[in-house]
């Protein structure tokens, strides 16, 4: 995949600054979205978009930045990812 960067948007939230970042891969018709903070991606989900023409203007980071509101709502500010570990 060939994901390339449409958008990126700081969101402020409890004083920490998180940027969140929407990559489209046009070749699969595949859309990424990245929540970082500090150069660590929490969170991140692709997912196949249907009747995209121009990803560059059909795409909009503000309704990711509002998906991301919505996910941090939820989780909060501690959130981090678990690693996994073999028993």
């Amino acid at each position: 995949m060939a994901f390339r960067l449409v958008g990126e948007k700081d969101n402020i939230k409890d004083d920490q600054v998180y940027t969140v970042k929407v990559y489209f891969d046009p070749d699969t018709n595949t859309q990424r979205n990245e929540y970082v903070l500090d150069e660590e991606i929490l969170y991140n989900i692709e997912f196949e978009q249907k009747n995209i023409e121009e990803f560059d203007k059909d795409l909009s980071v503000e309704s990711v930045c509002s998906g991301f509101n919505d996910w941090y709502q939820e989780f909060g500010p501690r959130w981090r990812p678990e690693a996994f570990y073999l028993p």
